[in-house]
């Protein structure tokens, strides 16, 4: 997918991403973080700088869902991993683009303000 091809919105909503681990005792672990920006495709997500939690540049392309606390409800939604740049203090950001879908999803960037491009 082209990077900013589409209409990106701005929102800090509160989130969190379930990722499968891999290894001794795989599962699947819930990291906390906040949305950066959004689009019709793709979430954009800052996750803690203190650790990576097993999503880092060698996973692009590994599946997660992610849960949104929207104003209307909490909304789950597959994703697979596109991109992760650390960006020190400020924490990890975590592209990922929306598998299917969500007309939940679609009505709330509907209610959201299209950020300008650089």
């Amino acid at each position: 997918m082209e990077r900013r091809r589409l209409p990106r919105y701005k929102a800090w909503i509160s989130c969190s991403v379930s990722v499968h681990a891999t290894g001794k005792g795989a599962g699947s672990k819930q990291i906390l973080g906040h949305t950066h920006d959004l689009n019709r495709e793709a979430v954009a997500i800052i996750l803690p700088s203190n650790q990576t939690y097993g999503v880092d540049p060698g996973s692009i392309g590994s599946t997660a869902k992610i849960t949104l606390a929207l104003p209307e409800g909490y909304l789950t939604m597959p994703c697979s991993l596109l991109r992760h740049e650390p960006r020190g203090a400020e924490g990890n950001l975590v592209v990922f683009s929306i598998d299917g879908q969500n007309e939940q999803y679609r009505e709330h960037l509907a209610s959201l303000a299209v950020v300008a491009e650089d």
